[in-house]
């Protein structure tokens, strides 16, 4: 399932539009950093894989290009 595919509700952008950035989750505003994902994953399900292994935006940070390479 695409984000375009989501209810209206569902959507990161829609409910930073509606809601503001504090009623999102840190994987979602990851995924409207991202803009996109891949043929496989969604934007969200990139942020959340992102955040999964690194455990935050701070050891997002530390990551070296090789193991972002690696996801």
């Amino acid at each position: 399932m695409t984000i375009k595919e989501l209810p209206a509700e569902l959507r990161p952008r829609e409910r930073l539009r509606s809601s503001g950035a504090g009623s999102l989750s840190t994987a979602e505003l990851l995924a409207l950093v991202l803009g996109t994902g891949t043929r496989q994953a969604t934007a969200l399900e990139v942020g959340a894989t992102l955040l999964g292994r690194f455990r935050s935006v701070g050891g997002l940070a530390q990551a070296s290009l090789e193991e972002l390479i690696a996801l």
